[in-house]
């Protein structure tokens, strides 16, 4: 049973009471049973002060539910009985039943009270076990259960979908726990192929904590179908509607921050009937004018404007209380001659004319450029998140740079697989973009297909020698691999191309930082010493100063530049670390041991934190730094 993992928590008597308490009156009649849960600020003790008895009475009963057993109160005519998950876990609340029968004898009272202890528990566990397991894909009963007892708050789940069926149940909340605490976490079933999981807190957490498992599993080349988080507020068809929103932007990872990143940029709404099952249907060859406006004003002189020329031709639907989307069937631009880029253009322009004024417009065909009639709204939303990043008062059309766009914004959900589908989809359209062939490598090298990166890399010079992000990618890739001196000539011409720029300082000085040559890297960074130079660099770069510093035996330097470190970032371990070293280097053995014990509380140190302070150790943990992004 306990294979499952599933564990009996202080709502569950909540959720699934009714039918409970029904079997309870089979064994015992009582007038009325109230469960009162525990929880971290409220337990037995403190939910015993709540019910009305007498003080003695309240002695007798807290020395019986103290050693979890329940308490036959004759006085009051009602039953007690605390409720435990497992042995050795804290009581998860108590019952208590009123109006039980009054001529029960103390030994039938306690063979009552161990029984009622027992099926309350066991029938709870099974009826949670029945309840967190779905035999098809759909979502397992659960989730039903808890949108009942979630009161006015929603309901926040992650969904973790595997192609043939779901991970082992370990395995996954493991993953999950690396990104979210495990008091937060709370396992909601399993389907055939996906893992369901509770979190408490807000949506930033829910939406960032995925975004860094998916970034994780990729990186860690383990394939997942989809990774999804749901705040669910009504039932389980809004569960179903993201899961169709995540089919159609083509994305295995979606979380609720998305929804309002895109809400906000272009105003078209995720929520609305253009982006739902069954909204529309679309022959091969129609089109879809996704148009944005500023005011509902303009939406519906657009509207009008629309219904006047085409109806009824066209489908005018709704895709947020600012954006509307036109599907047009195919006889409208099938005669076009300069196809749907001019025919958009004209259109757009005849909107401005007639409708005032409209931010952006998005258009994509289907069959054309890879788009699906099936998800025809979401192309179009594509090219007109790609509008939106050409400024206000412009439009796009679904092609190899759109296909960029939606890339570059699957990467920043943590879906680099998705990324690298879209890119080489784009690279169908247009061979030679160097856009398309400069993100295509980084996503590549960040799953480690790093022969794959450096040929487009490659591929981009080729063509265009002073081509800077390719230079720039190279040499990461080189730096990664350990060549060192191909690395750094590849991040001198960058340097020479943008030599203000942070990130080519940031490489060249990790260059010079392997090589050893830490009097070059402070003559670079800081030509006339911390004491008189410019010390408003990036976080890195004055990280890596200070080592430098202290590796050259200017130690004044270094203290001063690692203490400004830890002034920009309180407790990071690499700065704490480095002056710990510098300390002990000095034979002041009480600061660099103060120093260390703070390294070795650093959130981002506990691992390393327990071996010895040595250079191997350091370089360890500068390497350990490096890979991780909330550090660099």
């Amino acid at each position: 049973m306990n294979s499952m993992g599933i564990r009996l928590e202080p709502s569950d008597p909540l959720v699934f009471g009714p039918e409970i308490v029904e079997e309870v009156k089979r064994i015992l009649p009582f007038s009325q049973a109230t469960f009162f849960p525990c929880d971290q600020d409220r337990g037995l003790e403190s939910i015993l002060d709540t019910i009305a008895m007498s003080q003695r009475q309240r002695e007798r009963a807290w020395k019986r539910l103290s050693s979890n057993t329940g308490f036959w109160d004759r006085l009051a005519l009602r039953a007690l009985v605390p409720l435990s998950s497992q042995e050795g876990l804290p009581c998860l609340g108590l019952y208590e039943f009123t109006g039980v029968p009054k001529d029960i004898s103390t030994a039938e009272a306690d063979r009552i009270l161990l029984f009622l202890q027992a099926v309350l528990k066991d029938r709870l566990f099974f009826a949670k076990l029945s309840a967190c397991v779905s035999t098809d894909d759909q979502p397992p009963p659960f989730v039903s259960r808890m949108l009942h007892d979630r009161q006015s708050r929603p309901l926040r789940l992650i969904q973790m979908s595997c192609h043939k069926k779901a991970p082992p149940l370990d395995s996954g909340r493991k993953m999950l726990e690396r990104y979210f605490p495990s008091s937060c976490l709370r396992f909601a079933g399993r389907s055939c192929s996906s893992l369901w999981f509770r979190i408490k807190g807000n949506n930033n957490n829910l939406s960032e904590g995925i975004r860094q498992l998916a970034l994780h599993l990729s990186r860690s080349g383990m394939a997942f179908r989809a990774l999804l988080g749901h705040e669910i507020h009504k039932d389980c068809k809004e569960i179903y509607h993201w899961q169709y929103v995540a089919r159609g932007l083509n994305s295995a990872v979606f979380m609720p921050s998305a929804a309002r990143e895109i809400l906000l940029k272009t105003g078209a709404d995720l929520k609305s009937p253009a982006f739902s099952p069954g909204g529309f249907s679309a022959m091969p060859g129609a089109c879809c004018a996704m148009i944005s406006l500023e005011s509902m004003a303009a939406k519906k002189r657009l509207e009008d404007f629309f219904e006047k020329r085409w109806r009824p031709e066209i489908q005018i639907i709704e895709a947020g209380t600012k954006c509307l989307s036109v599907v047009f069937p195919r006889s409208v631009i099938q005669d076009e001659p300069d196809g749907l880029a001019g025919w958009g253009a004209r259109l757009f322009q005849d909107i401005l004319r007639h409708v005032g004024s409209a931010l952006y417009a998005g258009f994509a065909r289907a069959s054309e450029a890879g788009v699906s009639k099936k998800f025809l709204h979401f192309h179009a939303l594509y090219s007109l998140i790609h509008a939106q990043l050409l400024g206000p008062g412009n439009m796009a059309v679904f092609d190899h740079v759109t296909r960029n766009v939606q890339g570059d914004l699957l990467v920043s959900w943590g879906d680099i697989r998705g990324a690298c589908s879209a890119y080489k989809k784009g690279l169908k359209l247009n061979p030679s973009e160097p856009n398309l062939l400069n993100s295509l490598g980084v996503v590549l090298a960040d799953l480690k297909r790093t022969k794959q990166a450096k040929a487009c890399f490659e591929q981009v010079l080729s063509d265009m020698p002073d081509n800077f992000m390719a230079i720039y990618n190279l040499a990461g890739i080189n730096l990664d691999a350990g060549q060192i001196d191909a690395a750094e000539k590849q991040t001198r011409k960058a340097y020479s191309m943008a030599p203000q720029n942070p990130a080519v300082l940031l490489r060249l000085a990790k260059c010079w930082e392997k090589q050893g040559r830490f009097q070059e890297l402070l003559n670079l960074l800081l030509p006339e010493g911390p004491q008189k130079g410019n010390l408003q660099l990036p976080l890195p770069l004055l990280r890596i100063c200070g080592r430098a510093a202290l590796e050259t035996g200017t130690w004044q330097e270094a203290r001063q530049i690692l203490t400004l470190c830890l002034h920009n970032r309180a407790n990071d371990p690499l700065c704490l670390a480095l002056l710990a070293k510098g300390y002990h280097m000095r034979r002041e053995m009480a600061r660099g041991s103060r120093l260390w014990e703070a390294c070795e509380d650093s959130e981002y140190n506990r691992t390393y934190a327990r071996a010895i302070l040595t250079d191997g150790f350091l370089n360890c943990l500068i390497m350990y730094c490096e890979s991780m992004p909330c550090l660099i």
